[in-house]
Formats: structure tokens, sequence, C-alpha cells
């Protein structure tokens, strides 16, 4: 069994900002991240951390021991640069019966594991770059993001809030499947073809063949515009109000009957 490692982190001024001289080699290295972000008060999707030249906390890393990444280190201690990642907030909207007024939120969940809404009230995410694509960490719930959850049913593969993993919280930008030019549809990394959508109020991501809506519908149920929230304006939105050109089927129904 290999001994407790010597772990020290600095920042790029070189000031130590974490420091533990008995680190249990078999930890994984999503809880070592944990450990370290917890203590000097940041995202864990914020910070990278790095080891001669070459980045040792990447999400694909996160199920390994620390032991796996940094071998026989020795008895001195293991230095680590904290870098910093620097992310906007943007927020979702997207088409709901032929028309703008729902978008991708979390204001209403209470916690861990609540399903999000497709409420139309332009709450925050903050883009964050990952391998493969990017995450979408909640402004309302800090440290929470919005993951795909796996299931048989498609009425249980909802978007869900929860802590990164490494995985399920990864999205791919892929053109909107409403062939809208001016939108995009998420994919998700962990499961190839399902895409974030809504269905009568409630966020899910599933894929095309096994949709709870009908085809027209789906489509511009899983095409969203992403907007930065710093500088898109409510404006902009009122504009777009009236967009229609891209919706896929008639309709089945008044809006006011279905609010996904």
């Amino acid at each position: 069994m290999s001994s407790p490692f010597n772990i020290i982190v600095t920042n790029i001024a070189g000031e130590t900002i974490f420091s533990e001289s008995a680190v249990d080699p078999e930890m994984a290295m999503l809880e070592f991240k944990t450990k370290v972000c917890d203590q000097i008060g940041a995202p864990i999707l914020d910070l990278g951390l790095v080891w001669n030249g070459a980045s040792v906390a990447p999400p694909r890393n996160f199920e390994k021991t620390l032991s796996l990444i940094f071998g026989d280190a020795g008895q001195g201690p293991i230095t680590l640069l904290c870098i910093k990642f620097f992310v906007g907030e943007i927020y979702f909207y997207g088409l709901s019966w032929g028309r703008i007024g729902c978008g991708i939120s979390a204001k209403k969940c209470l916690g861990e594991g609540d399903a999000l809404s497709n409420a139309g009230d332009q709450d925050r995410f903050r883009k964050i770059p990952m391998e493969g694509g990017h995450a979408f960490e909640s402004v309302s719930h800090p440290g929470l993001c919005m993951v795909a959850e796996d299931a048989e049913c498609p009425g249980s593969q909802k978007l869900a809030l929860r802590k990164p993993d490494g995985k399920s919280e990864i999205f791919r930008e892929i053109p909107a499947i409403n062939g809208d030019p001016n939108k995009i549809s998420l994919e998700s990394v962990a499961y190839p073809g399902r895409l974030v959508c809504h269905y009568y109020g409630v966020m899910y991501c599933h894929s095309r063949d096994k949709k709870l809506a009908g085809d027209g519908h789906y489509l511009n149920d899983a095409s969203w515009h992403c907007a930065d929230a710093e500088t898109e304006s409510e404006d902009r939105v009122a504009e777009q109000s009236t967009e229609g050109s891209f919706d896929a089927s008639p309709q089945h129904g008044r809006s006011e009957d279905r609010v996904g």
C-alpha cells in the first residue's frame, strides 16, 4: 500500500492555498478536488489542477485514484498549480407551441435531484468549457449543474440538478434539430443521441426515437437559443416573440392548454 501523499496546491502567484500532509492515495480525484475547492470556496468546475505541466483533474480523471494519477511520487511533496477558469453566464429560450415563451430554469428547484422546468424566466447558467462539450452550472443553485438522468423509460430521463460527476453534466452543442440556423440543440455526451427538451413544463433529455412528444413538437422543444446573459437584451427576446417559421408541425391545441 502506498504511503500517504503530501500535497501542496499553489496559485499562479506561488502562494499556498491548500496543504495536506497525509492524503490517502486511494482517494478519488473528484473527492480530492472537492476538498480543495471547499477549502478555498470555489466551485469545482471553476478550477483546474496542473502537475508537471499537465492537467490532472479534468472530468475524465474524477474516478481515478490519486495513486493512479501520481504513481510513486516519493516522500517529497506533490506540488500542484491551481488555475481558474473564467466563464460567462447565459440563459436559454425556445418555442412552446410555435411561440417564444419557454426556457430552461432551475429557479423553482428545491435542491439536488429536482427536475428543471421550462419556465421562461431567463434563469442563468454558467457555461463552463469541458472536454467534449460544456457543463452548465446553475446560478440559482451554485455547485449544481443540469445533468442528464439515465433511465430505460423516456419519462424518467429528466434533466435534473446534481453535482458534476465528469460525465452526465457535459453537453455538446449541435445544429438545431428543427433546422433553425440561429439555434442549437444540446446533446448529452454521456448518452449520445439524447437531446435536452421540454414536455408539459418539465425538462427532459431523451432521443428522437424515444420521445414523449409528437415529432413536430419534439423538433422545436429540443431547439434552443443560447443567449449571453450580460449582453442579450429583453428587446431582442421581444423581437423574437413572433418567431414561428421553424415550427415543424401544425398546432395541436391552444398555447394555454400546454405549458411544455
